[in-house]
Parts: C-alpha cells; sequence; structure tokens
C-alpha cells in the first residue's frame, strides 16, 4: 500500500501506509455491523444517535491528545478507528435495546473466514509471483480476491432466499428469466 500511495500522491505520503491500514481496519470492523444508525433514526431514535455520537467525539479528542503526541499519524488513525467502532458499538447495544434487533448477519463469522481465506490465497499467489508486488497486480489481484471470495462463500453459504429473489428480479427486470434460472442453479450448484 506505501507504493500505491507514492504513486498516487507522491512520494511524502508513502509513510501513511500503516495509517491508512488501520482506519480500513476500523471502518471494515465498523461496517459489518450495517446501516445501525439509519436504523434507529427510521425508529426515532436520533436523541439516541446523538448521545453516542457525542460520546465518540469526546473519545476521539481524548484519545487524539493521548496518542498524537507520541505516536503522530498513527496515533490519529488508533484513535479514530477506535472512535468510529465504539460509536458502532453502542449503536448496536442501542439497536438490540430499543428494537430488539441484532444487526449482524447470522454468517458473519464464516464471512470474516472465507474473507481471510481469499485474502491469504491473493497474498500466496503474489508472493509466488512477486519479490516486489507490481502496482499493476492490483487489478488482477482484485479479481482474484473477488472470484476467490465468491466461489467460497457460494461453496460455504450458499445463496439465501433474498439472493435468489433479487437475481429472479434482475431477470424479469432486463428480459432474461431463463438465462437467470440457469445461472441460480449453476450457483447452487457450487
Amino acid at each position: 500500500s506505501e507504493e500505491a500511495l507514492q504513486i498516487l500522491f507522491g512520494s511524502e505520503y508513502g509513510s501513511a501506509a500503516l495509517a491508512l491500514s488501520i482506519l480500513a481496519i476500523g471502518n471494515l470492523a465498523s461496517a459489518s455491523a450495517g446501516k445501525v444508525g439509519d436504523l434507529l433514526k427510521s425508529q426515532g431514535h436520533s436523541r439516541t444517535i446523538f448521545y453516542n455520537t457525542s460520546l465518540a467525539l469526546v473519545l476521539n479528542l481524548g484519545l487524539n491528545l493521548l496518542l498524537i503526541p507520541r505516536f503522530g499519524i498513527i496515533g490519529a488513525a488508533v484513535a479514530t478507528a477506535s472512535s468510529t467502532l465504539a460509536t458502532n458499538a453502542l449503536l448496536v447495544i442501542e439497536s438490540w435495546r430499543k428494537e430488539n434487533i441484532i444487526t449482524f448477519s447470522d454468517h458473519i463469522g464464516s464471512v470474516a473466514l472465507i474473507s481471510l481465506t481469499s485474502l491469504v490465497i491473493l497474498v500466496g499467489v503474489d508472493s509466488v509471483l512477486f519479490k516486489r508486488t507490481p502496482f499493476w497486480f492490483i487489478f488482477p489481484g482484485a479479481i482474484l480476491y473477488g472470484l476467490s471470495y465468491t466461489v467460497l462463500f457460494l461453496k460455504f453459504i450458499g445463496l439465501g432466499e433474498e439472493e435468489v429473489e433479487v437475481l429472479e428480479t434482475l431477470g424479469e427486470k432486463l428480459g432474461q428469466e431463463e438465462y437467470m434460472k440457469k445461472l441460480i442453479e449453476f450457483l447452487k450448484s457450487i
């Protein structure tokens, strides 16, 4: 990621690769909670969102004051990722307490394991092919990751009713019902 930052933004941004990775991990973990804020807002709990976000603001400011002088940009990234995670964790708890809704999927552990397995496959292929990953490999690497994730997902989790319904509706809208039925059957057979 350091090489990608240098190519995209210049050499002075290469040192931000670790901070960017910390922020990405924090946002990925937060995203796994789903659109909890929107759920609470739609149920009339805007005040709860305000209180939780205010608490996260205080946490972020405190962590920034504590971590930035000692760790610089890495401390800022840790502070921001931590407060983002805290906000979403509080909102998940509030959605469970107020609405009895758990926003995590039943398959969250399986999805995380499949994601990590796909990442291991990508890193393995990369290390076999290259000593130092060239920037152009980002596109074939993304395709490899997407394909391995899709195959593993279909093999171990499979298509749910919602996915089948979306594919069928898409087939209807495109006038390709027969093709979509064949595709669904193929995907179920993986």
